[in-house]
């Protein structure tokens, strides 16, 4: 046992086995393995409060967790910083909150830039996680956040989660998606994976029609920006079109055309469907396909508006469909009762 004599008290350095626990404000005292293995890797690093009785016994007014913990994790001795006892129970209780109130937790924010700093000081991930008594996982995913601009000043700026922050990093440069998914995160956090694997799945459809219309440009094709509907006098569809021999014309039968043009749409399940007009048939040696198949003329704004939520629709439940089977690939088996 050592001493150390502050102004107010005295550290001692004891054996936790035993130490008396005293009735806690807390009615409870969980412990997390991971604090278990933090005792155990790096010691308790801030004394508890107790005080000693006339038969020399010490009892704990403050830090029951951090006694329970080093008594699992096998340690010798702790700091215990003793004070004069005061047996008012008001005063007992006005210690304790103050002591708990005054030890905030650390933010997600916070523990990331701890990472970072024990990052910069050498330490692998695997050496931090250990240290730390957290997950190699954990460390990855805040080192990924401080290392990209946006969503460590995101991480910084509102109470996000590592995995929130992460998911900012998917949407570079897109400076609308992250503020709605800030905005989702802070309220109403319960719909954050659901919010960023739509925002996947936007993404993902943006980009397939991107990819879709370079190839078509780059073979020569006018990509339109919309559809031009079927009483469209500048374009003809090619599927309304038969060749001089009455043949239904086909993509091959434009490709080196002049005034071939190409409208892309993406529907929810990520496929681009294209659809090639001609500027002028007659010209190419086409005719009208007048075999069964009516035109129905455009939409009115009723089925416009019905298109829009069915569409709507498929994306919202195709989304939800992924972040199902992500939680029930990672949700814990639960035993039966039984």
């Amino acid at each position: 046992m050592s001493n150390t004599t502050t102004g107010a008290g005295t550290i001692e350095h004891l054996d936790p086995h035993t130490l008396i626990i005293e009735t806690n404000v807390r009615p409870s005292a969980p412990i997390a393995p991971a604090f278990v293995q933090s005792i155990r890797q790096n010691g308790v690093l801030t004394p508890v409060l107790g005080h000693r009785s006339d038969d020399g016994s010490v009892t704990v007014r403050a830090g029951q967790r951090r006694v329970f913990a080093s008594r699992e994790a096998g340690l010798a001795t702790i700091p215990v910083y003793l004070v004069e006892a005061d047996d008012v129970t008001a005063e007992r209780i006005v210690q304790q909150m103050v002591e708990n109130d005054q030890r905030e937790a650390l933010t997600d924010g916070d523990r990331a830039a701890a990472f970072q700093q024990l990052a910069f000081e050498g330490l692998s991930v695997t050496a931090i996680a250990r240290r730390l008594g957290t997950k190699q996982k954990e460390v990855k995913t805040a080192l990924a956040v401080v290392e990209n601009q946006a969503a460590a000043s995101a991480i910084q700026e509102h109470p996000l989660t590592l995995d929130q922050a992460a998911a900012l990093i998917e949407f570079d440069g897109d400076d609308e998606i992250r503020a709605d998914l800030i905005r989702v995160a802070t309220t109403d956090p319960a719909q954050f994976a659901h919010a960023a694997q739509r925002a996947r799945d936007e993404k993902a459809r943006a980009k397939g029609k991107a990819d879709t219309e370079a190839d078509l440009a780059e073979r020569g094709y006018l990509v339109l920006v919309s559809d031009p509907g079927y009483y469209d006098t500048d374009f003809t569809r090619v599927s309304e079109l038969l060749t001089a021999d009455d043949q239904r014309v086909t993509v091959e039968h434009i490709e080196s055309l002049e005034g071939r043009a190409a409208y892309v749409r993406v529907y929810a399940d990520g496929d681009a469907d294209v659809t090639y007009f001609v500027r002028e048939p007659k010209a190419a040696g086409f005719h009208s396909y007048s075999g069964g198949q009516s035109k129905s003329g455009p939409m009115t704004d009723e089925e416009k508006a019905e298109r829009r939520v069915l569409i709507a629709n498929n994306k919202a439940w195709a989304s939800a469909e992924i972040v199902r089977r992500e939680w029930l690939t990672h949700a814990p088996l639960t035993q039966d009762p039984s």
